[in-house]
């Protein structure tokens, strides 16, 4: 659709994006889990270092903590042995960001764009917090990949993309759906968490295949962007709205149509995150967050 409000500036100043990443990261994050199977969060390598699940015993060399010696295997074998754990690592955690010209609308208080914006660094924000590597996949003019990366510098360099002015009216070729699917699983290891934030209007039933590849492949959660124009459409004379290259002409009292389409979308996706084990929320453009 078409936007109602300048994008010449950054879609987020400074106030609100520290304001955004103190809130998020007041919040405490969520407890470390160890692998026990497919998709169960942070995980443990096959390497040593120094997690919660024992790897292995060996002799006890100069230089190795002390704390970490077994007395009572010493004493079994008569030479002192010390305790190895296997690694721990916490998953990546990557923002797949819609920035095209479909999400560059919004009838009250922001555009889709700006939402989406404001969700994703506010997960970013969290899991950073939380310890996890830090990424965004933008699908932009043209797409933007930006591998995950630790700590505050991380989330910082983030920012900027994530926030730049608003794409164009005019939506241009880009790898679309298909694109960034073939991305995130040639970059991403498995078990990493991926968000994707979206209002999906370009999404088609045979789109659907893709959200089952990656909810079978990464921890995956949807957020659909909607405006309250869609979930409740009044007009009290004929317009014409346009999401991308398609346009809906909505005579006066016809908006019934319009909201019976986005209705539809929405349960569509919502079970098709169902069937692809993905989590699934909706959230309008004047929503503030929590």
């Amino acid at each position: 659709m078409k936007a109602v409000a300048s994008t010449l500036a950054p879609l987020l100043d400074g106030d609100e994006i520290a304001a955004l990443i103190a809130a998020a990261s007041a919040t405490p994050p969520a407890p470390a889990r160890l692998r026990q199977g497919r998709r169960s969060g942070d995980f443990i390598t096959a390497g040593i270092g120094s997690g919660t699940d024992l790897a292995d015993l060996r002799p006890y060399q100069p230089g190795d903590d002390t704390r970490h010696i077994d007395w009572r295997a010493s004493a079994r074998s008569r030479q002192t042995m010390l305790r190895v754990w296997h690694a721990e690592q916490r998953s990546g955690f990557v923002v797949l960001l819609d920035r095209r010209a479909a999400m560059r609308f919004g009838s009250r208080k922001r555009l889709k764009v700006t939402q989406a914006a404001r969700l994703a660094l506010t997960e970013l924000a969290r899991a950073s917090r939380a310890g996890h590597e830090v990424g965004a996949l933008l699908l932009d003019q043209p797409d933007q990949w930006i591998p995950p990366a630790a700590g505050a510098a991380g989330l910082a360099r983030l920012i900027a993309p994530i926030t730049a002015p608003a794409p164009p009216c005019e939506p241009a070729p880009g790898s679309g759906w298909r694109g960034a699917a073939s991305e995130l699983l040639h970059r991403l290891d498995e078990d990493s968490e991926v968000v994707i934030l979206s209002d999906f209007d370009d999404f088609a039933p045979a789109d659907e295949k893709l959200l089952l590849t990656l909810g079978q492949r990464f921890r995956l959660r949807v957020t659909r962007i909607v405006d309250p124009l869609e979930r409740e459409p009044r007009f009290p004379f004929a317009v014409t709205l346009r999401w991308g290259r398609r346009e809906w002409r909505v005579a006066a009292g016809d908006e019934r149509r319009l909201a019976e389409k986005q209705q539809a979308l929405g349960q569509w996706l919502e079970n098709a995150c169902i069937r692809a084990g993905a989590e699934y929320r909706s959230v309008a453009t004047d929503e503030e967050l929590p």
